[in-house]
C-alpha cells in the first residue's frame, strides 16, 4: 500500500483553501489483491467500482450491482413490474377487477367500486347523493309535522266558518282569518 498525500494552500482575497488528495495503490503480489479500497471490488483487479445506495441496490463481491426487488435494469434506475413513482414504492399489481394507472393507481373496472377495497365488495359511495339522503331523512319529520300544523289550521278554520254559518253572521274579514 502506497499512501500520498498532498496539501495544495492556495489564498484568494486572504482565504485559505486546502485540498487533500489521498491516492491509495494497491499492489496484487499473486494476481490476487488481499483486501481493495472502499467501494472498488473483484478481488483479482479492484477495479471494478460501487457504491451502494440504499433502498436501491447493493453490491456483489464482483463489483457488480444487485437491485433491490423494485428496481430492475443495469444500474437499477427503472421500476420493476408493479412498482411506480419516483422511488419505485407504490406497489400496484394489475388483477381480474383492477388495472394499474401509469402513476400506480388502481382503476376499477367496475367503476361503481373503491379502488382502495381492492375493487371488492364496496361500492363507491356517491357523497352528493349521501348527503341529500342525511337532508332528506332529517327533514322528512319536520315536513310532516309541518304538513300536520297546516292541516290543522285548515279544520279549525273549516269548523270555525261552519259554525259562524250556523249562528248566521258574517264570514270573518281576510286580516282577521290571516291572523290563525
Amino acid at each position: 500500500w502506497n499512501n500520498h498525500r498532498e496539501i495544495y494552500c492556495e489564498t484568494i482575497d486572504s482565504v485559505v483553501t486546502l485540498r487533500l488528495s489521498i491516492m491509495i495503490q494497491v499492489t496484487c503480489d499473486t494476481g490476487n489483491c488481499v483486501f481493495c479500497p472502499e467501494y472498488y471490488h473483484d478481488i483479482s483487479t479492484c477495479d471494478k467500482y460501487c457504491r451502494p445506495v440504499e433502498g436501491k441496490y447493493s453490491c456483489q463481491e464482483d463489483g457488480s450491482k444487485k437491485c433491490r426487488y423494485d428496481w430492475r435494469g443495469k444500474d437499477c434506475t427503472y421500476c420493476s413490474k408493479g412498482y411506480f413513482g419516483e422511488q419505485c414504492q407504490t406497489p400496484c399489481f394489475p388483477s381480474q377487477r383492477y388495472y394499474c394507472s401509469e402513476t400506480g393507481e388502481k382503476v376499477c373496472f367496475d367503476k361503481r367500486y373503491n379502488p382502495e377495497s381492492y375493487c371488492v365488495k364496496e361500492p363507491l359511495i356517491n357523497l352528493t347523493a349521501l348527503f341529500i339522503s342525511a337532508i332528506a331523512v332529517a327533514l322528512i319529520p319536520i315536513l310532516l309535522t309541518v304538513v300536520e300544523w297546516i292541516l290543522r289550521i285548515k279544520v279549525k278554520l273549516q269548523e270555525r266558518r261552519a259554525l259562524d254559518e250556523e249562528a248566521g253572521e258574517k264570514p270573518e274579514e281576510e286580516s282577521q282569518r290571516d291572523e290563525w
